[in-house]
């Protein structure tokens, strides 16, 4: 079983270390191509780029994805494939992290409260605010702010 285990193993990095016919590496040859893909100006992933920055611009803004995608120029399903393949979110759960973690900087770096907090990022509900911040952070938002609250002011001292 060893033997055979090896030899797969043997076989992939021969088959990943192989060069083209043009002398280049198949990984520099994909990692280029991906390359070209984000600097093409009018690329699915320029367009997703520009949805992102429209998403950290406006987090706090309610989303819709239809009208994303009709500004990225694609359909809503190609935008929603083409934006989870780049971040690894949906655009709803990609901006939900985002106002999480511009929350996050509100009650540390502020100390805003947390109900503040939520409403200034665009949250309705300061209820779904804290369970979705203790489901991304671990911890419910006050608690989590708490200590590094408490480092700074005693750092100020």
């Amino acid at each position: 079983m060893n033997d055979q285990l090896n030899e797969l193993r043997t076989l992939a990095a021969k088959a990943e270390n192989r060069r083209t016919e043009t002398g280049i590496p198949r990984v520099a040859m994909v990692q280029g191509s991906m390359l070209r893909e984000i600097a093409a100006p009018d690329s699915a992933m320029t367009r997703v780029s520009l949805a992102i920055q429209w998403i950290r611009r406006d987090f706090a803004e309610p989303l819709r994805v239809d009208a994303l995608a009709q500004k990225a120029a694609m359909s809503v399903s190609a935008f929603h494939r083409h934006f989870k393949a780049v971040t690894n979110f949906s655009p709803l759960q990609y901006q939900k992290r985002v106002r999480l973690l511009h929350a996050r900087s509100l009650l540390v770096a502020s100390a805003h409260s947390v109900t503040s907090a939520a409403f200034d990022v665009g949250y309705e509900s300061a209820t779904q605010f804290s369970r979705d911040y203790a489901r991304v952070f671990g911890l419910p938002p006050a608690r989590d702010a708490a200590p590094i609250l408490a480092d700074t002011r005693g750092a100020t001292r």
